[in-house]
């Protein structure tokens, strides 16, 4: 299997590097499989905009590629329903959209331990 990266984040202006991040989908050919954070991008911590989202849609409506999403922060970003905009915009738009969701971070206390001091429990 082959590997190509794609532009995603622009440590000076902090941002989305979302022209050329474009420009690389624009030639993904159909079949192809493109990996997505759906929320809370790991490590930048920046998101793709909701017009941002639909451009990405249009196209791999039109490129004809899968979109693989993972969906490891939801809820740790603006908020459980506001962090899956995109993926809720693919989900109804495309023919086909693989999520992977992991709940590790989420349904604990991130970086920590959860203990408890009494044995009996």
């Amino acid at each position: 299997m082959k590997f190509k990266s794609y532009p995603y984040y622009d440590h000076e202006s902090h941002s989305v590097k979302f022209i050329d991040m474009l420009k690389i989908l624009q030639q993904v050919p159909q079949g192809d499989l493109v990996l997505l954070h759906g929320c809370c991008h790991n490590p930048s911590g920046a998101d793709l905009s909701p017009e941002q989202w639909e451009a990405v849609r249009d196209v791999a409506l039109q490129q004809g590629f899968n979109v693989f999403i993972d969906l490891a922060y939801q809820g740790m970003g603006t908020g459980l329903e506001e962090d899956v905009h995109g993926v809720r915009l693919l989900a109804e738009s495309l023919p086909e959209l693989i999520i992977v969701s992991s709940c590790s971070k989420n349904f604990g206390l991130y970086r920590g331990t959860n203990r408890c001091s009494d044995p009996s429990l």
